[in-house]
């Protein structure tokens, strides 16, 4: 029996089965990283040969792949093919600080079909961009080739020597073995009659096949026969499978002839999409039916017509990765999903790809219609042609052409799959408008030791947990016998602050003691912002540390322009400045405290350890009082652009990125430069309490006389008068008193 079996050859799977075939690799922490967190290039890493005699601290793993093409990546580099995909749409700037903070926005288009949100630099890096047009000319984008994705992945088969473990199959079905109410094992039926056993599974097949795909419902009112090739969807494209690459590798030849026709193979166009002259309608707004009219147009298409539902847009964030920290810390299920669905956006086309189409679309070859939809075909036996209703924001019209390609993109729904059904029986889980709601580890149900990959594991985040809780299992049951037993669990933490590769920890740019004062009625007072080293740090005003005890207080007095909470001023917006004013009261009880692993967080104002403040706020605004154990450590995001403190109240704590952390003691005010996380950790035995304060920056004037604020002198002339006179706000100053004021 195996003790794993993997379904599917895709990059997913083949990034699993080489963790599993180094079981230590999987449990162990990668090295330390030196590169774009820290500012620094990483070292090159020096590539050691695996003894095979060397004894593993964890019992080898016996598992298979099992792979309907029988070959590593074989549909993933046939769908390239099919799409003639050059490059990757993700970008390569990991240990690459320069190029990352001079990227201009190099491809921005605007016209009535596009709209082209291209954030790849941050407000501050654009303005230092845009008074330097040279500059720009000489920056690029870096996209990785298809060539290399498909180099490196069989670079990763011959260094794990993964080709023995992959068998050509079709998996039909699998059949969970049960005993007193959990899987023993599984019982996994091929098309071919062969049946495999394992104990566990992980399925890393994707919702692309072609019974999955998304078919608009205009296409089953269809009344007439029609030719297949007439009306095709784009999945049965990316699986129509050409001569396979062992075939190639059968020929006679040289290593670096095989490579030449398999990067030919790769690009060339032995797709038909269409024949020369022929009128194409493309249906979908996404990158694969940009991919398919180009590839039209090539193949001497008359005219190609792109029907979508939106307009054209896509949006390139240097700040990804704080988006899916964003997601980790999410604990809600429904609202993972609400981001997937948001951060797919519906389809979205790069810029790089529009512009490729521009030349065709200036030149009326390419017509588009955004916002547009189809509401009937019918196919005219005596002429072979469609014909088209189009309706859209400026009407309706007809089309008659040749081919119908529906770049509609795959429904998700793990019900509807055959091969789940009595998994499905035997262990019924939440299924969220098709979307499976697995567990942290990607495991189907306790008790059922089946993991999901690719897109059916979208409401979870990393799947490099799958290999670390098998390898555990694994481990823990082969020291059953010898008695010993291997720590292999990482804790939550470490798991947090891996995934935070890639983000720019903010680093210290200014350090402030605040010493302690008398002020009101025998309150004593350290201040924070507010001080001439911190004035108008924006949007804060003001941030004191108070002291009082009866009789000690301050009288009632008034305010008008900002916010206040536990005496932090936070500014207003103009527009925000004369609405009607409104207390917020949360007891210490209400406020929600999470804790993880040393790390406790009253959450007074946004969201922290995946818990979601109560509290709303006019200006965005993050308060986190956080109190760290000693030898805890934390990283927070923090949205890229936010003005972002700490203020330390008790104990020691270090800051920054760990090659320029620093130590910092009580009263003292930490201010951060931009970047997308803060980086904490508690290095002595004392509790660690300070807060963490970040919002959005209003960019206005801002002119304060005491407890008014506004921006300009005259509003300030204006707050005094309709204080004097009360009006404006003020009609009850006169003569209202305040409840406490009585106690004192």
């Amino acid at each position: 029996m195996l003790d794993v079996l993997i379904i599917g050859g895709g990059p997913h799977a083949l990034t699993l089965a080489t963790l599993l075939s180094c079981p230590d690799r999987a449990l162990s922490p990668p090295p330390p990283n030196t590169d774009i967190l820290q500012g620094q290039s990483a070292e090159p890493e020096e590539q050691a040969t695996p003894d095979p005699q060397s004894v593993s601290s964890c019992p080898p793993l016996a598992f298979k792949v099992v792979d309907s093409y029988g070959e590593w990546t074989s549909l993933w580099e046939s769908q390239f093919r099919a799409l003639n995909i050059p490059h990757l749409r993700s970008h390569t700037l990991n240990d690459r600080t320069a190029e990352l903070h001079c990227l201009p926005d190099h491809t921005l288009i605007l016209d009535e079909n596009a709209f082209f949100n291209d954030m790849r630099l941050g407000k501050k890096d654009r303005r230092r961009l845009s008074s330097n047009r040279g500059l720009q000319k000489s920056l690029y984008f870096s996209l990785p080739g298809t060539r290399l994705s498909v180099d490196f992945f069989r670079q990763q088969v011959d260094k794990y020597g993964l080709d023995s473990v992959l068998t050509k199959g079709t998996v039909d079905r699998l059949t969970p073995v049960m005993s007193e109410g959990i899987v023993t094992s599984f019982r996994v039926f091929l098309q071919n009659g062969d049946v495999l056993e394992a104990q566990r599974v992980v399925m890393a097949t994707g919702p692309t096949r072609a019974h999955m795909a998304n078919i608009p419902s205009w296409v089953s009112s269809i009344a007439e026969s029609y030719p297949e090739e007439r009306l095709q969807h784009t999945v049965q494209l990316m699986h129509h499978h050409p001569a396979s690459r062992s075939a190639r590798q059968q020929e006679p030849g040289s290593q670096n002839q095989e490579q030449e026709e398999s990067s030919s193979s790769l690009s060339s166009g032995s797709y038909v999409v269409c024949e020369p002259g022929q009128r194409v309608v493309v249906v979908g707004g996404g990158l694969t039916s940009a991919h398919i009219i180009s590839i039209a147009l090539q193949q001497g298409a008359s005219h190609v017509t792109w029907v979508m539902r939106k307009h054209l847009q896509h949006g390139i964030k240097m700040d990804g990765l704080a988006y899916l920290r964003q997601f980790y810390n999410e604990s809600s299920l429904h609202r993972r999903l609400a981001m997937i669905r948001q951060a797919r956006k519906g389809g979205a086309v790069t810029p790089e790809a529009y512009a490729a189409l521009q030349p065709y679309i200036q030149t009326g070859q390419l017509a588009v219609r955004a916002y547009c939809q189809v509401t009937e075909a019918k196919w005219c036996y005596e002429s072979q042609v469609w014909r088209l209703s189009l309706c859209g924001q400026n009407g309706c019209e007809s089309w008659t052409g040749d081919r119908i390609w529906l770049a509609t993109g795959c429904k998700l729904d793990v019900n509807q799959d055959p091969m789940l059904s009595s998994v499905i029986k035997e262990f019924p889980i939440q299924v969220l408008d098709g979307w499976p709601c697995i567990s942290e580890s990607l495991q189907w149900a306790p008790g059922c030791p089946l993991y999901l990959m690719g897109q059916y594991a979208a409401l979870q985040a990393a799947s490099a947990r799958i290999a670390k809780d098998i390898v555990s299992q694994h481990s823990q049951s082969g020291d059953e016998g010898t008695g010993t037993q291997t720590t292999v669990e990482r804790t939550q933490t470490e798991d947090y602050i891996q995934q935070m590769h890639g983000l720019m920890i903010r680093r210290v740019v200014k350090t402030v003691l605040s010493v302690e004062q008398a002020e009101g009625m025998g309150a004593r007072v350290r201040r924070s912002i507010g001080r001439k080293e911190l004035k108008n740090l924006d949007p804060f005003l003001m941030l004191d540390e108070f002291k009082v005890a009866k009789p000690a207080g301050f009288p009632d007095h008034p305010h008008r322009g900002f916010e206040t909470g536990l005496q932090l001023w936070v500014n207003l917006r103009r527009e925000d400045k004369m609405v009607e004013p409104q207390y917020q009261e949360l007891k210490d009880s209400q406020v929600p405290k999470p804790s993880r692993e040393g790390v406790t967080v009253a959450v007074i104002s946004g969201q922290a350890l995946g818990v979601q403040s109560k509290i709303f706020t006019r200006t965005p605004t993050l308060f986190l009082d956080f109190k760290l154990d000693g030898g805890a450590k934390h990283v927070q995001p923090v949205p890229s652009g936010w003005t972002t403190f700490i203020y330390t109240l008790a104990g020691s704590v270090c800051v920054g990125p760990e090659a320029e952390q620093q130590k910092v003691e009580p009263h003292h005010t930490i201010v951060f430069d931009d970047g997308d996380c803060i980086a904490v950790e508690n290095k002595t035995s004392e509790v660690s309490h300070f807060v963490l304060i970040a919002g959005q920056p209003i960019n206005e004037p801002v002119v304060q006389h005491g407890p008014f604020v506004m921006n300009t002198e005259e509003e300030i002339n204006q707050a005094i008068r309709d204080y004097s006179t009360g009006t404006n706000g003020f009609e009850r100053a006169k003569a209202w008193r305040s409840k406490i004021r009585d106690s004192f």
